[in-house]
């Protein structure tokens, strides 16, 4: 796969990541909670559910947007520069943002008292997909910033 075909196709992929996390924050999960929390006696849980649910996604929608200048670049063939390194950096720290409100979803539904083993095994599994996430772009970044000093180096050498 070439660069420019590949770029689109991540691009593409990119898309498709806001669109599903939009319709899952906006027209799955209000109906998931709805029906979950009535079913459990949590009712109480609904809003603060939806607002922690929709704090952990909403920067997912952020990292697809850094991640389209990333595949741009990709297109351009200057994988290796600054640009990235810090986009990267940013998508790092984005993804422990999430997971500090994954943790925070967890211990407020423990503290709040109501059984509700669902939603805390699915803030846990998305708490430990971002963490994975920020671990991974905070790598990338650093080995980016290596990477377009080298290239920087190989360039004034030509």
């Amino acid at each position: 796969m070439k660069q420019k075909e590949m770029s689109y196709l991540l691009k593409i992929l990119s898309i498709f990541t806001i669109l599903a996390c939009l319709v899952f924050m906006f027209v799955a999960l209000p109906f998931l909670a709805q029906s979950y929390l009535n079913a459990t006696q949590a009712s109480s849980l609904y809003w603060p559910f939806l607002v922690i649910s929709w704090l952990g996604l909403a920067p997912i929608i952020v990292l697809a947007i850094l991640a389209w200048g990333i595949f741009t670049e990709i297109g351009s063939d200057n994988s290796f520069c600054e640009k990235n390194a810090a986009r990267l950096r940013l998508m790092s720290y984005l993804s422990a943002f999430c997971v500090v409100v994954w943790i925070a979803g967890v211990v407020f539904i423990v503290l709040s008292g109501i059984i509700a083993v669902g939603i805390i095994l699915s803030f846990t599994v998305a708490l430990a997909i971002m963490l994975v996430l920020a671990i991974v772009c905070a790598c990338l970044s650093h080995l980016t910033v290596k990477a377009a000093f080298i290239k920087q180096e190989n360039d004034l050498t030509v």
